[in-house]
């Protein structure tokens, strides 16, 4: 019988060890990779061009290359992590703390962990709840993951709460 996959070497191959010694310059290219699979080409979210658009140093943001379209975009435009205030260093430990529990995680565990508020963290373990079940079409229909998928204990359901009612007004 094969060992748990955790146990593996692969398993281990990223750590908070490895976050806590990255620059938010590298943590800013491991977006881009995880993005685009490339830190020279990017798509941009509102045209589709694919290019090495134009850096902005002092925004961390490209600016299209198309002329009619000149959008400003970042490595998390048009994701659930799009106009965070949160540097990039604490998403990939946010990111790596909900992935790595086999339950997930709570609001007020990861508040401790990555040092913020209750809140924030709140905010951020929705964010990526959602980034997981993300919904790629209209009719609620999810796109289902291809290639190697290992699956732990976490259970995040598609459906969507009922909305709750004022019985005051009754």
């Amino acid at each position: 019988m094969a060992a748990h996959f955790l146990l593996r070497p692969i398993g281990r191959n990223f750590s908070c060890k490895d976050i806590d010694g990255m620059t938010e310059t590298r943590a800013h290219a491991l977006f881009a990779r995880c993005r685009w699979g490339s830190e020279t080409e990017q798509i941009c979210p509102d045209c589709g061009t694919v290019a090495s658009h134009y850096w902005i140093k002092s925004r961390k943001q490209w600016r299209c290359r198309e002329v009619a379209c000149g959008r400003m975009f970042s490595v998390t435009s048009g994701t659930v992590f799009a106009d965070h205030k949160l540097p990039l260093r604490t998403l990939l430990h946010a990111i790596l703390l909900f992935v790595s529990n086999v339950k997930g995680i709570s609001a007020l565990t990861m508040s401790r962990y990555i040092g913020v508020a209750y809140s924030t963290a709140f905010v951020l373990v929705h964010k990526i709840r959602e980034a997981v079940t993300y919904e790629q079409e209209e009719e609620s229909k999810t796109k289902p993951l291809d290639g190697l998928v290992h699956v732990d204990g976490a259970h995040l359901s598609g459906r969507v709460r009922k909305p709750r009612v004022n019985k005051e007004g009754q």
